[in-house]
Order: structure tokens, then sequence, then C-alpha cells
């Protein structure tokens, strides 16, 4: 089925979710293409994906070098859509935001800044208990050529969002592509890629699953929680090349 109407010039790295109240509602988003800028755009679908409807440019989202959009939505029926927004077409990032629509993705709120610096490839998920109000959100920020991961959580359904710290024991400094997933009552996982220095590929490593800080526990209010992350490199060695730029 065509999402789009072809109203950009280009559509890419777009992202996709099912609504778990209505597996009929889906919400897509992409970075869309406007002469030499890049922006972000959404569309929804109510009839399981037999039709969609665009809905242009995600408010705040300026002409620039947007992009890196995920989707999700919590079990509230919530969509939400995350992505960086910087005004310059240089690249280089920007700093995270998140939108959020409550009714399927026919509009939008405005977006609230989720993480600072210049991010990259950020990973954005909600937690799938029954009542909660967690989003997690993890992606690479630059300090200078290093990329090191940083992770965030929103306790009130997208409306503000604790600072980002790490959660990467190495720290190290050549993290890439971050992937997150959540799982009941609070545990996440969050993946990312090592770029490698040198023209040999280093050896994998993993990171211990291990609780993330206590006052994040605290936060969250009263329900018990078990909070925990994984940052690892497991690709196989056999296959893994070595990774020397960021691909936006």
């Amino acid at each position: 089925m065509q999402v789009s109407d072809g109203q950009f010039g280009a559509y890419v790295e777009p992202a996709v979710a099912v609504n778990p109240r209505n597996p009929r509602n889906l919400l897509a988003a992409s970075r869309v293409v406007q002469g030499k800028a890049l922006d972000l755009a959404t569309y929804a679908s109510f009839d399981g994906g037999l039709t969609w409807q665009g809905n242009g440019i995600l408010p705040g989202s300026a002409l620039g070098d947007d992009g890196n959009v995920t989707v999700t939505f919590d079990q509230a029926g919530h969509g939400y859509v995350s992505g960086l927004v910087t005004r310059s077409t240089a690249g280089g990032g920007g700093p995270e935001y998140v939108w959020r629509t409550d009714d399927g993705g026919r509009h939008f709120g405005p977006p609230v800044l989720a993480m600072r610096g210049n991010t990259d490839h950020s990973g954005l998920a909600a937690d799938p208990t029954a009542g909660s109000s967690d989003l997690y959100l993890a992606g690479i920020v630059f300090q200078g050529s290093a990329g090191k991961l940083r992770f965030t959580r929103s306790a009130d359904s997208g409306r503000s969002f604790e600072p980002a710290r790490s959660i990467d024991p190495s720290d190290s400094p050549d993290d890439r592509l971050t992937v997150v997933a959540a799982g009941p009552d609070g545990t996440t996982s969050s993946r990312r890629a090592a770029a490698s220095p040198s023209p040999s590929p280093p050896r994998p490593t993993t990171a211990p699953r291990s609780p993330l800080p206590s006052a994040w526990a605290r936060s969250a209010g009263p329900r018990p929680r078990r909070e925990s992350a994984r940052a690892a490199a497991r690709p196989s060695p056999s296959t893994r090349a070595p990774v020397t730029s960021t691909p936006r």
C-alpha cells in the first residue's frame, strides 16, 4: 500500500507502529526532503493500513537536517514520534524531541525536548504495563568525534523528560545506532553498535545487566519497579565490518 502522496521530494528512514488499543490504527513517520533541507512528516491509517492520510510536517520541525524518527504507542493508545531537530543543513546532529498524539495521528502537540546536544539515531519505547506512563529514550550524543550512549525517561506520558545520563559502564566513545525495547514493570534494554576506530574489527563486548540509579525508580511513584538497562555490542565477529563514520 502506498503511504505517502508524493508531496515531498524523497522519503528517508521511515518508521511505523500499531496502536495496541486499536490495531487498525497505524502511525508512520519519515524524514522528508524539501530541496536541500530535511524535515519530519507523519502519516496515519485507521483501517489497518489499507488507506493513509498525510499530516504534513510535525509542528516545530525546522527546515534543516531533521531526521532519525522513531514511532511508538503506549498502552493507553497515545502515539509518540521522536526525532532530532536542527536548523542547519550541514549535518552534525541536534537535540532530540518527542511529539505526542492523542487521536491516533491526526493531530500532534508541540515538541518536547527529550535529550540535549548533538544526538544521532535515538530509539524510543513505551512501557507495555497497563496504567504505566513511562517512555524510554536512548541515543548517541556526540562530544567532538566521540559518540556516547545516553538514556532518559519520561514518567508523565511524554510531557517532560529526565536529564539524560550514561548507562554504558565502559562509557565507550564509539557507540552508534541505538535500539530500545521496553518490557513490563519498567524493564528496559538498549542495544548499540560499537564503531571500530582501528582497521581491524574489535572483539565484541557485553556489558552486564545492572539496575538504573535508584533516583529513577523513586521518581516513578509508589508502584514497585524493576528498572535495568543493557548496552551491548553483540555482532558476530565473522561478519562485522569496521565502522568509520556515523550513517545519517
